[in-house]
């Protein structure tokens, strides 16, 4: 294995390259010297030679290839280049049999822009893939120093069309020897092409499309489609040689929390588990939205809300739930586990469902981001005892399980209760105090101390509701409600505060002005300050739902076997008040919460620094500020922002999985294919525009972020439109568009997953923040 010390870490050339620039040029080179992959079978023709014998030629491939599948692809003289790779831009065609072999020869040749040099490629297709996808020395955006790996089971085209959602496994480049022990098998053998390739181009960054298959004794073989220069080497930043900014020793992981009172051997870090931080202020926030969200909710907050429904105690009155990896966000697993086990449960007890909890997590790591649902036991629900036994069987005795059950029971009862003297009233009622406080003389951090009450009462009815989902996902499984059922019961809830159908523009504004994209993200203008569309509304009347007969009595089964106290349609009103409750309770903590920020605006405006400036400190250092003399104070502040910037532009040449295990995770970054590609740095926002699959080339307005399902060549026009950015819900960091994007400067989140596709495509505004890895839609 070469390491990348042999071969890129050296000052990068961008203009060395040994390898022939253009597809046949290049494949044909390579065909000759490459010793760890395959070149397919392939010819090549200039277009102006096939219009003049495309019998002679279709007759020769026939010979050549017989009957198999072939694609037929362009070979433009203005494709793979060092300064553009118009990837994507001209036609190539898959699959395509012997009989319309001719037909295909002339529309590829057609595509062409009709330069003498223009030429066409038949290749024989890989067939039986097993897995497929792209590789490159860099990243592409940026040219941090890691090997990234775009990986799709069985589809050639699936990373570079966006069909699919695929992993990226990255590699730090000066680890790359001891790292391919670790690696699975596909990812070592594409790792030794691309460092061969690289080698062969004299170092320059490249990238490549591969496909491998299975040989007759079952052995993986590599097969090397494409090879070309990364065109974004001029873009990058800092040139020349490249740094990697590595992860802290991760050895922490494997030992005992520094809190006596936490149970469980070791932990596990997640971007997306219980709080979600990567949702809420991106994977990695700026240090203001950081420390804002740590003030108000990861610091004590969560985990005392918790505390006050009966799970068990917080080991400190501050304690933390997140831990701060190069400038990420991560979930302390362990913590959040410990904060979800009834505080009646015994401590063996405790420390066997948190150590069983962190395992699973460990061993399957793409559920970090729903381990409430599919790790954590944390409420009643309707699950089965016999499945309990079987799964618990062996790990707890039959009366450690049941003493979980009985406690789990007991509180999953207090917490669905909402009469006068519950936790549900009563927090909802300091929720009413704080929406009835007059808060327009107040100073910013008085708005923090009442937003740290709305975030507690929050965090408290954030948890009930939580409950009432988990009890609705379990019924479903049950089969008590049907999925369509349970949307619609889900969308007769009025969850959003208040009904504004029939109100004004200006009562709109004055009740709503202050929501914003990005809730922590001072840089993101409140709708009151915004061009946002004055006849906009929040929400629509509640839609009436009833159960059916049959949905009563399988529902009222489920609660008696299950020892929970509501009938059916008592349930069904839990449900959705506490999904009222819940976003009542976001709606007026993070009213305060923008004031704050509205007032912090205006203190350091006052010392000639704009919400820009201002997003890169942190909450000690604007209060440390606000005591020097105001000569001094805008100075202070203004080094302090600059010293993180810089710091943050080092940490992003990191690439870091959303899961952090072992120490392996810091020369190995793993995405588990769950993670949105985020490409270029520029902070974006504009109306959405949602193209539905298929759409045909309609004007798109200038600066509009526009959603589309799959990043297609298909797409390709959106560039002359002027668009501010782009959403897609499948591709990777190498797909066609990523790539374009990157070459246009194009700010874009690919490969978002469905989940925040079905976000985006009802949404409508979007702010994209690549940079900071964060998205935020409204």
């Amino acid at each position: 294995m070469v390491t990348a010390s042999d071969c890129g870490e050296s000052d990068i050339d961008e203009h060395a390259t040994p390898l022939p620039i253009g597809k046949s040029k290049s494949l044909a080179w390579l065909r000759e010297h490459l010793t760890t992959a395959r070149v397919p079978p392939f010819v090549s023709i200039t277009v102006d030679d096939w219009k003049r014998a495309a019998s002679a030629f279709v007759e020769e491939c026939a010979t050549r290839f017989g009957e198999r599948p072939l694609a037929v692809r362009s070979d433009a003289h203005i494709e793979d280049g060092n300064i553009e790779s118009h990837a994507g831009r001209f036609l190539s065609l898959c699959n395509v049999g012997r009989e319309s072999l001719a037909a295909a020869l002339s529309r590829v040749a057609s595509s062409a822009p009709g330069h003498p040099n223009d030429r066409v490629i038949v290749q024989v297709m890989v067939e039986d893939i097993v897995v497929a996808g792209v590789a490159s020395t860099h990243r592409i955006a940026d040219g941090a120093p890691w090997y990234c790996l775009e990986l799709a089971p069985f589809d050639s085209a699936a990373v570079t069309s966006g069909r699919a959602q695929v992993r990226q496994v990255a590699i730090a480049r000066d680890q790359a020897m001891r790292a391919s022990a670790h690696l699975g098998e596909s990812e070592r053998i594409v790792l030794a092409t691309l460092i061969e390739v690289e080698m062969l181009s004299d170092g320059r960054p490249v990238e490549i499309e591969f496909a491998i298959t299975r040989d007759s004794d079952d052995r993986l073989l590599p097969h090397l489609l494409q090879a070309r220069p990364i065109t974004t080497i001029r873009t990058w930043r800092p040139r020349g040689k490249l740094k990697l900014h590595r992860l802290p020793p991760l050895t922490f992981l494997n030992e005992s929390d520094p809190l006596p009172r936490v149970a469980g051997k070791r932990t596990v870090l997640s971007l997306m588990s219980d709080w979600n931080p990567a949702e809420l202020i991106g994977t990695h926030p700026r240090p203001l939205a950081l420390s804002l969200f740590d003030r108000l909710i990861a610091r004590g907050v969560w985990w005392a809300a918790r505390a006050s429904l009966d799970y068990c105690g917080a080991p400190a009155t501050d304690v933390a739930l997140l831990r701060l990896i190069n400038g990420r966000p991560f979930v302390d697993v362990r913590r959040s586990a410990n904060s979800l086990v009834p505080h009646d449960v015994p401590w063996s007890v405790r420390a066997t469902l948190v150590d069983a909890w962190v395992s699973r997590l460990a061993n399957d790591p793409v559920l970090h981001d729903k381990v409430e649902f599919a790790v954590y036991r944390s409420v009643r629900d309707f699950c089965p005892i016999e499945q309990l036994r079987r799964e618990w069987s062996s790990l707890l005795s039959e009366s450690d399980r049941g003493q979980w059950e009985m406690s789990l029971g007991t509180l999953t009862r207090r917490v669905m209760l909402r009469g006068p003297g519950s936790t549900f009233a009563s927090q909802l009622d300091i929720i009413d105090q704080i929406d009835r406080q007059p808060i327009d003389e107040t100073d910013w951090p008085a708005l923090l101390s009442l937003c740290a009450e709305g975030t507690r009462a929050f965090a408290v009815l954030a948890r009930i509701a939580f409950a009432a989902e988990t009890q609705l996902r379990s019924a479903i499984t049950r089969g008590a409600l049907r999925p369509e059922r349970a949307t619609a019961l889900r969308a007769a809830g009025c969850s959003t505060p208040v009904d504004q159908s029939q109100c004004l523009a200006d009562d709109f504004i004055a009740r709503h002005g202050h929501l914003r994209p990005g809730t922590f993200d001072i840089t993101q203008r409140s709708w009151a300050h915004s061009d946002f569309p004055r006849d906009a509304r929040t929400a629509t009347t509640a839609r009436a739902f009833s159960l059916s007969s049959k949905e009563q009595r399988s529902l009222h089964r489920l609660l008696v076997e299950s020892s929970l106290p509501d009938d059916a349609n008592s349930w069904v009103q839990f449900l959705q008040q506490s999904a009222t409750a819940r976003e009542r309770a976001k709606f007026v903590f993070s009213r305060s919460l923008s004031k704050a920020m509205d007032r912090i605006g205006q203190m350091t405006a006052a010392s000639g620094l704009d919400h820009e400036c201002a997003s890169w400190l942190t909450l000690d250092q604007l209060a440390t500020g606000k005591q020097l003399p105001h000569q001094h104070r805008g100075r202070f502040w203004q080094e302090s922002a600059m010293h993180a910037e810089t710091k943050h532009r080092a940490e992003s040449l990191a690439i870091v999985s959303p899961v952090l295990r072992d120490d392996r995770d810091r020369m190995i970054a793993d995405s588990l294919g769950a993670m949105p590609n985020f490409i270029g740095r520029t902070v974006v926002e504009g109306p959405v525009v949602f193209l539905h699959d298929g759409q045909s080339i309609r004007p798109v307005a200038r600066d509009a972020i526009v959603v589309v399902r799959q990043a297609d060549p298909g797409f390709d026009w959106l560039f002359a439109c002027g668009i501010g950015g782009l959403i897609t819900a499948w591709g990777g960091a190498n797909s066609h568009l990523a790539i374009r994007c990157a070459e246009y400067g194009l700010s874009a989140a690919v490969g978002c997953g469905e989940a925040v596709f079905a976000q985006a495509a009802t949404a409508t505004r979007a702010r994209l923040d690549p940079e900071g890895g964060a998205l935020w839609l409204t």
